[in-house]
């Protein structure tokens, strides 16, 4: 009908073909918004609908997540993603502490340098990278801390989602 104030968010088992949505909305008489997609998996739909202008625009009242049991729980760069878009989508109408552009070459790219060193409490920032290429559903980087450590991320949207070439994750 007009606005619904309650989303659905999952897996191919909330897609329309399972009526999972009908099913809720008669259960609790109210209207839904379903954006589950097939072949998302745990994470798909979920980190596609907090990045949509729909979410950030008008976010729901309740959200509801279906996911299959079978899937762990248990992975933390899905949740950084998570929380980085729940977080007022990322780094949105924030000033960045550092930013960078770059045309990527095959290999190893250096995208950005704390030269001015920053200090930079890792825990309270987020990443926010935008690909010029919408296509883009892989990133894998190396973050490099002024302490020494690092951090391999990877991270991958599925074959199935609709992206806008844009990863955004917290640090940690």
């Amino acid at each position: 009908s007009g606005n619904p104030q309650i989303t659905l968010v999952g897996t191919s088992h909330s897609g329309k073909n399972y009526n999972f949505a009908g099913f809720l909305e008669e259960a609790i008489g109210a209207d839904i918004l379903n954006v589950a997609f097939p072949g998302g998996g745990f994470e798909g739909a979920m980190i596609q609908y907090l990045g949509s202008e729909e979410f950030q625009k008008n976010p729901p009242k309740i959200l509801i997540w279906e996911f299959s049991p079978l899937y762990r729980l248990d992975q933390e760069t899905i949740y950084r993603q998570m929380m980085a878009l729940l977080d007022n989508n990322g780094c949105e109408g924030k000033p960045a502490l550092m930013s960078s552009k770059t045309a990527l070459k095959p290999g190893k790219n250096e995208l950005m340098v704390n030269s001015k060193n920053m200090d930079l409490r890792n825990g309270s920032h987020q990443v926010d990278i935008r690909f010029a290429d919408t296509s883009v559903k892989t990133l894998q980087a190396t973050l490099w801390y002024m302490n020494g450590r690092h951090e391999d991320i990877k991270i991958e949207k599925p074959d199935t989602s609709e992206t806008d070439g844009r990863f955004a994750f917290q640090l940690r």
